[in-house]
């Protein structure tokens, strides 16, 4: 461990996890209607790999790559992957193992990622350079992160919830079983229950079922916290009827 306190166990449960992406390519998910993004991906498995730099500034450079839209990480290349070896061929701080992680939304649509290579046998691509003063924010931290993405939820799917005291509100996005590994799809609206959750005094989660599909819609900034079992949720507001 260096002088930093770097570990990959405390940032590969960091917030950081936001699945910032995506453009669709050839994989397991299906290409979305409109032509741009992901859809059909509910519970789908990904993985992300953070690359990190030595801070300046006080600020930590991390540099994000993931399966998304690549692969659903087959659990032997994941396996193999050096992060070592990575750390070192891009003379870095560290590099980390964000996942496995399973998405909560039925589509994604928006985004850029560059092109697909191989790491350590792992074929991903990158998808943002992040800048921030803690590889490991609390849990119920709020983190800025910049992108313009739409995550959609189809009619009849629960989605789960998080409150803040001052009534803020975050959505599911993903899951992880990094800290719970008997953690499925199926524990996800009971998840309030369990104490590895760490809700703070004053914080509620809530599932509801949607009556019609849900589109949030995220221009140029996002809004994301994490819970103590590394599941990421974005802030957003209800979308007007008219």
């Amino acid at each position: 461990m260096s002088s930093y306190g770097f570990s990959r166990k405390i940032l590969g449960t960091a917030v950081l996890a936001v699945a910032l992406l995506v453009v669709p390519s050839a994989g397991t998910a299906k290409e979305a209607k409109a032509g741009k993004g992901l859809a059909g991906i509910y519970n789908s498995r990904y993985c992300e790999i953070f690359v990190v730099e030595p801070p300046v500034a006080s600020l930590f450079t991390v540099k994000v790559f993931n399966t998304v839209g690549l692969n659903e990480c087959p659990r032997d290349r994941w396996n193999a992957v050096d992060f070592d070896a990575i750390r070192q061929e891009w003379g870095a701080l560290g590099a980390v193992a964000n996942g496995p992680r399973r998405w909560t939304i039925d589509a994604i649509s928006g985004g850029r990622a560059g092109n697909p290579f191989e790491m350590s046998g792992l074929e991903v691509r990158k998808v943002a350079t992040l800048e921030t003063p803690s590889l490991s924010p609390e849990p119920f931290t709020e983190v800025a992160i910049d992108r313009t993405t739409v995550w959609k939820f189809r009619k009849g799917r629960n989605i789960r919830i998080v409150v803040s005291p001052t009534g803020k509100r975050y959505a599911m996005q993903s899951y992880t079983k990094t800290v719970d590994p008997g953690l499925k799809a199926r524990h996800l609206n009971s998840i309030g229950r369990n104490p590895l959750i760490a809700l703070p005094e004053g914080w509620k989660f809530k599932t509801k079922k949607l009556r019609r599909p849900l589109a949030l819609e995220v221009k140029r900034t996002a809004r994301i916290v994490r819970d103590g079992l590394g599941s990421t949720y974005q802030r957003f507001r209800w979308p007007n009827r008219r």
